[in-house]
């Protein structure tokens, strides 16, 4: 529990911040296989910036212009948040294309594979794309009763929810606190900033503010969360309750 706290204090203080595979061992070198072959923001630096990479989550900040085209790449699983429109053509090994059209403040989970993109929309396309290099493994379960989007559904919107990864956007008004709740592993992204208090299930409390723009990882934990601002703050969450590479 004090790894835990310390963990989120620091991460607060710096940041002030669908297919399952039958077989277990297979997915897990494909995930390793993917970690070593897999740097967008090499591959292509002016669309991928790489915000943060650990325990097997990893998120990028998108921005596609009108007419970029990515080479042949492979990618995990993973999760695309839209904050700006826009169209994809899909090239496959197979030479078979398929168009994507992604919609502002949507997000998409999105099986594992390989393919070259070309954004073909008039418009460049921004968002946030998070990577779950994670086998499909699921990590714990727990009381429904304590799920975040059970107890505060009125703050924790879901977005989507498939193959232990679940997308929720957390909005918590000024001065609002939530019920007692429980999150599992999860990567942060502040579309909205402010500051905010952590109520540990021991009564202990963490200060920190939220930036809008910063990401993080978060260790799975229960407690209270609270607003201490003036204003409403909103963050993207993207909850994966699967075990990650060292457990």
């Amino acid at each position: 529990m004090k790894l835990t706290k310390l963990f989120i204090a620091l991460q607060l203080i710096v940041v002030m911040c669908s297919c399952n595979t039958n077989e277990k061992s297979t997915q897990s070198a494909e995930v390793n296989e993917v970690e070593i072959d897999l740097s967008l923001e090499k591959l292509a630096p002016d669309v991928f910036n790489l915000k943060f990479d650990s325990l097997g989550l990893r998120c990028y900040e998108v921005i596609c212009k009108s007419g970029d085209s990515i080479p042949m790449h492979k990618f995990p699983e993973n999760v695309l948040y839209v904050i700006e429109p826009g169209i994809v053509e899909y090239t496959l090994e197979d030479g078979s294309k398929v168009i994507s059209e992604f919609k502002k403040g949507q997000a998409y989970i999105r099986n594992a594979g390989n393919a070259i993109s070309k954004n073909i929309g008039a418009t460049n396309l921004k968002g946030i794309l998070f990577h779950i290099l994670r086998p499909n493994e699921i990590d714990m379960t727990y009381e429904s009763s304590k799920d975040a989007a059970l107890v505060e559904p009125s703050i924790y919107q879901v977005l989507a929810d498939t193959n232990n990864i679940r997308v929720v956007i957390a909005t918590y008004k000024a001065g609002q606190i939530s019920k007692l709740h429980r999150h599992p592993d999860y990567i942060s992204y502040v579309l909205e900033g402010g500051k905010t208090e952590i109520i540990e299930k021991d009564g202990s409390k963490i200060n920190g503010e939220l930036i809008k723009g910063t990401s993080g990882v978060f260790k799975g934990s229960e407690h209270v969360f609270k607003n201490n601002d003036t204003v409403a703050w909103k963050v993207l969450m993207v909850e994966v309750n699967r075990k990650s590479a060292n457990q």
